[in-house]
């Protein structure tokens, strides 16, 4: 029941993303959406931050996992990029946030997470110091990011990395 409730929280807000901006979505909204009430919402997060927060790493559970299956850490690439892809509609509401510098934040940390472990696990040893692949894990993910808000409202931010 615990999880049903929590997913519940989590779908209505999805669902009301699709129609209002991010800004604009309250806790009175989410819990009208999922008929549930303030206090059972403050059961499961402080706010919509934390409910962000809380999505961002159930998405980043599941990219792991959907990785980690590929054979090939370039296909493990590969699964982030596919992943970002329908989500791009998502990111793009984020980052017209008004609190889009903490929201962009968190999507750094969750992404350095990912790619942390991706290494960890996936990759090849690398001749690199630990603050080497520090810096190059920074580069690369601003470079995502940076993409991602340069292409925003094109139908794909990587085309040519999903022409099979």
């Amino acid at each position: 029941m615990l999880v049903q409730t929590r997913e519940r929280i989590i779908r209505a807000f999805y669902e009301l993303e699709k129609v209002k901006h991010i800004d604009k979505i309250t806790i009175k909204d989410i819990v009208e959406q999922c008929g549930l009430t303030r206090k059972t919402f403050y059961y499961y997060f402080r706010d919509i931050y934390d409910l962000m927060d809380a999505i961002a790493d159930q998405e980043l559970e599941k990219l792991l996992e959907e990785s980690m299956a590929a054979p090939t850490p370039e296909e493990a690439l590969k699964c982030f990029f596919r992943y970002l892809l329908p989500r791009q509609g998502h990111l793009e509401r984020i980052m017209e946030s008004r609190e889009h510098m903490m929201l962009a934040r968190v999507m750094f940390d969750k992404v350095y997470r990912y790619f942390s472990r991706l290494i960890e696990e996936k990759g090849k040893p690398l001749n690199m110091k630990k603050d080497e692949m520090d810096l190059a894990m920074h580069f690369f993910i601003y470079g995502i990011l940076g993409i991602l808000m340069e292409r925003k409202g094109r139908r794909t931010a990587f085309p040519e990395l999903f022409s099979e």
